[in-house]
């Protein structure tokens, strides 16, 4: 069915990813290609509003030094529809060619995804992606936060959690 919740809600997810113009979100001050930049952004669910969550970490636009350079970055989104349950997208994009990972918790939410794939493969081709790979897993996906998963600090701030060990020397 056309109207079909499922249907509306990965159309969302969609058009999120077009109309973001993930390359040209904008980050004050430097950053390193390596640190990820993490922002939530209201969407409008079906039938309660939530969060997208959108981490992003790559190379500099060299003629806009502000934005992402659109043929070399990566970026994450979680986001949890109540028709899809939670859902993670990965992109990961080398010059003119771009690897989309999305992982569900079901294999009915795979099924139907991989019917709706060429909309979103036509879409990326479109804005200029030559080549398009795509895949679906179905995974367990955390119900914390994006940010918690990404975090470089996590697994320091790990370490002072735990009370350190001690070695006895003396003679």
């Amino acid at each position: 069915d056309g109207n079909h919740p499922l249907r509306t809600a990965l159309r969302k997810v969609i058009h999120l990813i077009e109309g973001a113009q993930l390359s040209g979100l904008t980050q004050l001050g430097a950053a390193d290609r390596s640190d990820w930049v993490f922002w939530r952004i209201p969407f409008p669910g079906d039938p309660h509003p939530t969060t997208v969550e959108l981490a992003i970490r790559g190379d500099r636009d060299p003629e806009q030094p502000e934005r992402y350079d659109p043929r070399n970055l990566e970026v994450l989104l979680q986001v949890d529809l109540s028709v899809l349950g939670p859902l993670r997208v990965r992109i990961r994009a080398l010059n003119a060619d771009l690897r989309v990972t999305l992982s569900v918790v079901e294999t009915r939410f795979r099924d139907f995804i991989l019917k709706e794939m060429p909309i979103l493969i036509e879409s990326l081709n479109r804005v200029g992606f030559e080549k398009v790979a795509a895949d679906i897993q179905v995974e367990a996906i955390s119900a914390g936060s994006l940010a918690d998963e990404i975090d470089p600090l996590k697994g320091w701030e790990k370490r002072f959690e735990d009370p350190p060990r001690s070695l006895d020397i003396r003679l």
